[in-house]
């Protein structure tokens, strides 16, 4: 019977990938130059042995590198543990679709054509991680042996995740959450064993090793129990048939169906749906509207300043002085902007008669969470690196003063641009306030200076 399964999968899955190469070679055809190809091989053939030359220059600095990393290889299998659990909010790692599923209808068992897909997957990555480590082994002057350990490395908790992935992709949103809070704790804990109690890095691997074994024998014998197949196999079947290249061209994307994330579903919430009590609701409610349509781009810039306050700190901890401005920086610019967005998607609103500081305090509101975000990253990275203290109740109160101010600031100005309204901004000031917010968490008294922005900003207006 499984032979059968396998022939008749195989035949399934040919039957896919010749269908896929067909239209690719169609797009192809239509937008493929082979002049052009030729050139562009020649071109990169000669930029590869350039650059091999050029980083043979750098082979002293590489091997600062190397031992530098080798010493946070550690990190190297909660992070493919932590990708797992981030990635099951999308897609459950296993590509079942609505074929295999019919298959499964007949005579094929379901857990059979299961694992066939696991075993495929798992050789296909292990293939890609050991080719791609040799290539950059040869290209760059990186070791060949440590490239080929971080990929065995890599590729042994790849496999060990991948249940791990595809359970958890169908439980609930707050238990993944969970489960991810939980592993950023764990990790933090780990880290100052090993600088304080002088842990191995290598113990603490085969120890997450040995878990996860285990993890993966609970959830074997129940693999395919409590599984949510409708949205499994909606989400498979798009990712399937979603052809980049065709996309691209035909500005058409194959999505599964719509289905919120957590912050999405609170926006679409009972709540949200009340009457309007008064013109804030109202207001409150546009914002709401228009943040939930740009939620990608907030999604993407609140992970990226996160990113930010936290990777580059724990490597480098005195890049925190430069990080956290520029962090701050981009929530800001990035938060106003969308204000303005907000009249160039609806021209309506500058011909109503809004009233502006209800406006700009409902959408203030919104910014504000986002900021209370990066504090608390903010205060858990400081927390790490420096210890608690008062220097960092300082550093906080700063950094929420600074934020608080300069949304206000910009809101104000970025409603001026929109009225089209003369103003003077204040570049000097702006700057002022990132430097010394930079400052004061080399030395906290420094971020005192923050809160006599206000005067400061005052005095040189009347001075104008």
């Amino acid at each position: 019977m499984e032979s059968s399964t396998w022939t008749v999968y195989r035949w399934v899955r040919g039957e896919r990938a010749r269908k896929k190469r067909n239209l690719y070679k169609q797009a192809f055809s239509l937008n493929f130059d082979w002049t052009l190809a030729l050139y562009l091989t020649i071109y990169t053939g000669i930029m590869l042995v350039a650059i091999y030359e050029w980083l043979q220059g750098f082979l002293p600095l590489v091997e600062t590198w190397q031992s530098s990393f080798g010493y946070w290889l550690w990190l190297l299998p909660f992070a493919v543990l932590l990708r797992a659990c981030s990635q099951s909010f999308f897609h459950p790692g296993v590509l079942f679709t609505s074929s295999e599923l019919k298959m499964s209808l007949l005579t094929h068992s379901k857990h059979g054509l299961f694992w066939f897909i696991v075993v495929e997957r798992g050789l296909v990555h292990g293939i890609v991680s050991f080719t791609t480590g040799s290539l950059i082994g040869i290209i760059t002057p990186f070791s060949l042996l440590f490239l080929l350990k971080v990929a065995a490395i890599y590729n042994l908790f790849f496999l060990l995740t991948m249940m791990v992935h595809w359970k958890m992709y169908s439980i609930s949103r707050w238990k993944k959450l969970f489960i991810i809070v939980l592993l950023f704790i764990i990790v933090g804990s780990l880290r100052f064993l090993i600088i304080v109690a002088g842990w191995s890095g290598f113990i603490v691997g085969v120890m997450l090793c040995i878990v996860l074994i285990g993890v993966n024998f609970y959830i074997l014998p129940n693999v395919l129990r409590h599984v949510d197949w409708a949205k499994v196999i909606s989400v498979n079947d798009a990712k399937v048939w979603n052809i980049k290249l065709i996309g691209k061209m035909t500005n058409i994307e194959i999505k599964p169906p719509k289905r919120y994330g957590i912050l999405q579903t609170y926006l679409r919430s009972r709540r949200a749906k009340q009457r309007f009590t008064n013109i804030y609701s109202l207001y409150h409610r546009l914002w709401r509207n228009h943040l939930q349509s740009q939620f990608k781009y907030i999604g993407i810039t609140i992970v990226a300043c996160i990113v930010i306050l936290t990777i580059l700190p724990i490597q480098v901890e005195w890049m925190l002085w430069i990080t956290t401005p520029i962090a701050l920086f981009i929530y800001i610019e990035v938060a106003v902007s969308l204000f303005e967005e907000q009249f160039h998607q609806q021209p309506i609103l500058r011909i109503l008669p809004i009233e502006e500081k209800g406006w700009k305090t409902t959408y203030f509101k919104w910014a504000v969470s986002g900021v209370s975000l990066l504090a608390i990253t903010f205060f858990i990275t400081t927390w790490l690196l420096s210890g608690l203290g008062i220097s960092l109740f300082i550093q906080v109160i700063g950094f929420m003063f600074l934020a608080v101010y300069e949304l206000l600031q910009q809101i104000r100005e970025r409603m001026y641009k929109v009225q089209r309204l003369n103003y003077q901004k204040n570049d000097f000031l702006q700057l002022a306030g990132y430097v010394f917010l930079g400052l004061g968490i080399y030395f906290a008294p420094i971020m005192l200076a923050v809160l006599l922005l206000p005067w400061i900003g005052k005095y040189i207006k009347a001075s104008d």
